[in-house]
């Protein structure tokens, strides 16, 4: 074999070695795909001026990644979740229904909490955009609400003015 065909034939052999050990500290362990509800009477989100209250629930579909290392600890756990979320009129059983998609990630190593998707875009005709939370924050996963970083429009029902907005939905 020539000296050229030698090299050519070790650069895939040494980058797949290089690739193994850089990537062996942490591998694909497991990967779980479940559905989740949670009613709409579960929470409450707005109380409309004609005293109404509006609840919002979500079905969900994820699969779960874990990534132990090589003792068997788990040093990452990824979800991809995909969503229906649905506000519900408790007054009158209308009820408004949206998608939304998400990554979360938590690093057990780091100790961050990574959620990135769009959670919410909610549009009514003649109004345009009612309520729209996208992008990425990144949070302690020891302390809640200690936020490293956040990027993206947040508009949703737990800011100032979201439960007129969500209100809005219904008319009210």
């Amino acid at each position: 074999m020539s000296a050229r065909l030698t090299r050519l034939a070790a650069v895939p052999t040494f980058a797949l070695a290089a690739t193994a050990a850089l990537a062996g500290s942490a591998s694909a362990a497991d990967t779980v795909r479940d559905s989740l509800s949670w009613p709409t009477t579960d929470e409450i989100v707005a109380v409309c001026d004609d005293g109404a209250e509006i609840g919002l629930g979500f079905d969900l579909v994820r699969n779960v990644h874990t990534y132990d290392d090589r003792a068997g600890d788990t040093v990452r756990e990824s979800r991809n979740v995909n969503y229906t979320g649905i506000f519900e009129n408790f007054a009158t059983g209308e009820r408004y229904e949206f998608r939304g998609t998400r990554i979360v990630t938590m690093d057990f190593v780091e100790g961050t909490f990574t959620s990135r998707g769009n959670y919410r875009t909610v549009t009514m005709p003649g109004a345009g955009i009612v309520l729209h939370t996208a992008g990425m924050y990144v949070e302690d996963l020891d302390v809640e609400g200690l936020f490293h970083r956040e990027a993206g429009p947040r508009l949703d029902e737990w800011i100032e003015g979201g439960s007129e907005a969500v209100c809005s939905l219904f008319g009210l």
